[in-house]
């Protein structure tokens, strides 16, 4: 690259004529919608080919080059070469490339066959939270309830002997009711005896009531005892049920106060997560607002668009990303070189040598 350092007098008024030159371009394009049309590249006038290299390519630096060559859209599109760009417009080595992939891409434009659309590539960047310490709060609540299943399954069992010492009792009755039937019978055949027989049958007679008014004592005894022995069970049985009925309300009354305490405690660790977190916030957003830098310019803006400085869009970096990626790899020395001289992702992925590193961005 040659040597082009100029009195600084003359490097302003060059300065003042290019700003006057994009004013007048700008104006151009706000009234009339054919201005610098893509379609209509190739009947172009040199002032639309000035606002090609200035809205398109970001190298409004060789406008007053391609104004005094009289660089029209014919031969923008037919007749741009590496040689032309440097020789007659004075376009640095580091940017001809660059030129030539957008005069390509134009080409493309104008006459009809574009390039399949670009899809931005977005990058998601979940939030984490630490949760071991709730996992225990869930495996204690697991406990909980495994207890409490037990607990139904001991109920539902003595609710089982329950509904079995119903049937016992049924079937004691229908016995009670058999034995009372033979007693009737007995009684009704006592009385056919007495009926039938004369006195001298009384003594055999009276011998056979006696036995059967023993057996009627026998089975009145075992009914008796049968409906004790029921009763005692049965006592027994509601007094055990209402143990368990009022030990499972104790446990459960225990395990909902447990869940109670476990849900204030869950509370209080998030309610001071949530506090830590926006005081974390607070902290940074006013150091960051501290910090007018460069730096910290482009810090926001990564922080604010997703896509901003993504290494897989990184040949469509703008100047800004390159600056902000030279500063995310430790080398900040670099930033205001890479910047004078125009250095997008583009020019850092194609264009650059080692030569250029040492001798041109240093």
């Amino acid at each position: 690259i040659k040597n082009t350092q100029v009195p600084e007098q003359q490097k302003a008024e060059a300065k003042e004529k290019q700003l006057a030159l994009l004013a007048t371009l700008e104006q151009k394009k706000s009234e009339s919608e054919t201005f610098a049309e893509v379609r209509n590249a190739a009947q172009w006038e040199p002032e639309e080919v000035c606002w090609f290299f200035h809205s398109t390519i970001g190298l409004s630096d060789y406008t007053d080059g391609i104004v005094e060559q009289n660089i029209n859209g014919s031969i923008l599109l037919y007749d741009t070469s590496p040689e032309m760009l440097s020789r007659d417009i004075g376009v640095k080595r580091i940017h001809i490339n660059q030129i030539m992939r957008e005069v390509h891409t134009l080409k493309q434009h104008a006459f009809g066959y574009d390039a399949d659309d670009e899809v931005l590539e977005w990058q998601y960047v979940p939030d984490t939270y630490a949760t071991e310490k709730y996992a225990a709060y869930e495996d204690e609540i697991e406990t909980l309830k495994t207890e409490i299943e037990s607990h139904q399954d001991r109920f539902a069992q003595l609710e089982q002997q329950h509904s079995t010492l119903g049937e016992e009792k049924q079937t004691v009755i229908l016995e009670k009711e058999a034995c009372l039937k033979q007693i009737e019978e007995l009684q009704q055949n006592v009385a056919d005896l007495q009926q039938q027989q004369q006195q001298e049958l009384e003594q055999a007679a009276q011998s056979k009531i006696e036995s059967l008014q023993s057996e009627i004592v026998t089975l009145t005894q075992t009914v008796a005892d049968n409906l004790a022995s029921y009763d005692a069970e049965k006592q027994t049985t509601a007094e055990e049920h209402a143990q368990v009925v009022e030990e499972k309300e104790s446990n459960i009354a225990e395990l909902t106060q447990k869940i109670e305490d476990l849900d204030a405690t869950f509370a209080d660790a998030t309610l001071k997560i949530e506090e830590y977190e926006d005081k974390e916030q607070r902290a940074r957003e006013l150091e960051e607002a501290k910090d007018n830098s460069y730096q910290a310019e482009l810090r926001r803006t990564a922080e604010n668009d997703a896509t901003f400085g993504v290494p897989k869009r990184a040949h469509k970096w703008s100047i800004q990303e390159v600056s902000y990626w030279l500063f995310t790899i430790k080398i900040p020395d670099y930033v205001d070189s890479f910047k004078e001289k125009l250095v997008d992702g583009s020019i850092l992925l194609s264009d650059l040598s080692t030569e250029q590193l040492r001798t041109e961005l240093q």
